[in-house]
């Protein structure tokens, strides 16, 4: 069984966006450089903490709220779920 541990989703809307600006970075990146987002659909307060954090608009995760809604937090598969929905988008 997993278990998510408390104020994960604060954790998130703190340190997150952070963490990936300092991840691009170092690539010579920024977020602007990002084409589309792939987010893992854990669960809908987890995804809203990440948007939240990385200050992206709700379309650039909209994609991962309706793999959770169709399926659940799939664990690692999620990712490969939504990934997929992004290609039959395309």
């Amino acid at each position: 069984r997993l278990v998510r541990p408390r104020g994960l989703a604060e954790t998130l809307r703190r340190r997150l966006g952070g963490a990936v600006d300092e991840f691009l970075r170092k690539h010579g990146l920024v977020r602007q450089d990002i084409g589309f987002w792939v987010v893992h659909p854990r669960n809908p307060e987890l995804l809203d903490a990440a948007a939240t954090s990385l200050q992206l608009p709700p379309a650039m995760v909209s994609t991962s709220h309706t793999v959770w809604r169709r399926s659940g937090n799939l664990i690692s598969a999620a990712v490969f779920h939504v990934l997929l929905s992004l290609i039959h988008i395309s």
